[in-house]
């Protein structure tokens, strides 16, 4: 008896994956834009529900679309747009077609859905006020949690969320998630007091964030918050070329980049991967979509980034190091000061390494190229 235990335990790992892992998907998402606010949200709901059905061929526990994807950038016509979202605890039977689509589809593949919308309700005096609001679907279509984003970015006409709102939720495959939208992840409410307990090893980020020079480009800013606050994180970005919007990510709390996808032709992609702590760099080939060339051109050529860098904002130091150096350097801009230890050497042969694809195409860290070519 004690080995018929044993098995089935066994291969109920192997049925579920490895303890502490599971499997998550994230979606870049082009939305269209219909002929009225009715009928553009109904077309993105019937193209996330393909998106869940494709991720669940892969095995996908959770699945994440990004900021205004179902909607487009309207904030600034939130009356034309916003929809109630019915309280935590709801469903699965909702009023809103569209909203019950997207529950059928996670009841039907047995998935957590993030979607994200434009939220209409009414305050104490009994006002319609608008809310940039993410919502979470269980794998049963209820709604599971909720989070109304804080830190509103050129979104004039919409309410902030409060401050001490609850924007974590469990799952049935044995992790806790923590949520928040876009500029959020610039400011301690939410983006670290989210974490602050230490029980947060799971954030999902739901944006529409463009790129723009020198330190907000989106796979950094996604990347660097993953590895400074070992979290995985879960980034979904709305996809729109002609505003340099783009670039999703998935992370691992081990610095590990797990996919990602970045474009300048305009499209929507689905990526999907392992997350936890034993999981490696993977870069599925969805994430290297970015990487491919079309008529002599890479995908990067034509992708957009906002050119708003003001030097003057700025303390900027210039050190000379083509001759070796090592020193600290403090600099100071007004009364916040950062202190850099810096040790440069000076090569000492004349080629460098290039990261990525090498004559062949394939991946390679090492391959070496001379610096007469490069």
């Amino acid at each position: 008896m004690k080995g018929l235990l044993f098995f089935l335990a066994l291969a109920a790992v192997f049925a579920s994956g490895y303890a502490g892992e599971y499997t998550a998907a994230v979606v870049e998402f082009q939305p269209a834009k219909s002929a009225t606010p009715s009928q553009t949200i109904e077309d993105n709901v019937h193209e996330y529900t393909v998106f869940i059905e494709n991720a669940k061929r892969e095995a996908a526990q959770i699945i994440v679309f990004p900021e205004y994807g179902l909607t487009g950038m309207v904030q600034d016509q939130p009356e034309r747009y916003a929809v109630e979202i019915p309280d935590v605890g709801s469903g699965p039977t909702y009023s809103d077609l569209n909203l019950q689509r997207l529950a059928n589809a996670a009841r039907e593949h047995g998935m957590y859905v993030v979607v994200n919308i434009l939220e209409k309700a009414n305050d104490t005096a009994n006002k319609t006020i608008y809310y940039n609001t993410n919502f979470v679907l269980n794998n049963h279509g209820k709604i599971l949690a909720k989070y109304r984003k804080i830190n509103l970015f050129l979104e004039p006409l919409l309410t902030p969320g409060a401050q001490d709102q609850k924007n974590t939720f469990q799952t049935d495959f044995n992790e806790k998630f923590g949520m928040f939208i876009c500029f959020d992840i610039l400011f301690y409410y939410p983006s670290r007091s989210t974490i602050a307990s230490g029980e947060i090893k799971n954030v999902i980020f739901t944006t529409a964030w463009f790129s723009t020079v020198a330190i907000l480009q989106p796979l950094n800013v996604q990347h660097g918050y993953a590895v400074a606050n070992r979290v995985n994180l879960l980034a979904s970005n709305m996809n729109n070329v002609t505003a340099g919007n783009g670039g999703s990510g998935i992370y691992g709390s081990n610095g590990a980049v797990l996919s990602y996808y970045i474009s300048g032709l305009g499209s929507s992609r689905l990526l999907i991967s392992k997350v936890g702590s034993n999981v490696q760099q993977s870069f599925r080939t969805q994430g290297l979509k970015g990487f491919n060339t079309f008529n002599g051109k890479t995908e990067l050529d034509s992708y957009i980034t906002q050119e708003r860098f003001d030097s003057n904002r700025f303390t900027i130091r210039k050190i000379e190091l083509s001759t070796g150096v090592e020193t600290v350097e403090k600099v100071c801009q007004k009364k916040f000061c950062c202190e850099f230890n810096i040790n440069a050497v000076v090569p000492t042969i004349e080629e460098v390494y290039q990261y990525g694809l090498s004559k062949n195409g394939a991946l390679d860290r090492t391959y070496v190229v001379s610096s007469q070519n490069s």
